[in-house]
């Protein structure tokens, strides 16, 4: 290889490398164990004469939330440490389903919205919760 074009690509593949290791301990930051609220709420359409239940509640739920590689694994769901960015929501669900979900963070807190539901009805999970420190 000719020598000026050794430099240009050993940069290229520093940054590159600085990248990928940036987002890791970025996703790195993120994980851990959050001590949540959690506000439930299920509406859904009943055969009975009164035709509709709702129901509400709140309790308390620590969420952990764990690096793999570029992904954050929490409560079943998988989110590549792109889409994830300080103070912006980042929308996901699994494939295939009629659910709607988001995540954020900012400084050390976590932002967790889940619904789904289909004909008849539908349930949501709000989680805010705090990091908890080692």
């Amino acid at each position: 290889m000719n020598s000026i074009y050794k430099i240009p690509t050993i940069a290229f593949v520093s940054i590159l490398l600085l990248t990928l290791s940036c987002q890791k301990h970025r996703a790195k930051k993120l994980a851990g164990t959050y001590a949540c609220k959690v506000d439930y709420h299920v509406e859904h359409a009943e055969t009975e004469p009164n035709g509709y239940y709702i129901f509400d509640t709140t309790y308390f739920e620590d969420v952990v939330i764990v690096q793999d590689g570029k992904d954050l694994k929490f409560l079943n769901y998988s989110v590549h440490i792109d889409q994830v960015k300080d103070g912006k929501t980042a929308s996901f669900a699994p494939s295939g389903s009629i659910s709607s979900s988001a995540i954020s963070f900012k400084n050390d807190e976590v932002y967790i919205y889940t619904k789904s539901g289909g004909q008849g009805g539908w349930g949501s999970y709000t989680y805010n919760g705090k990091k908890k420190k080692k």
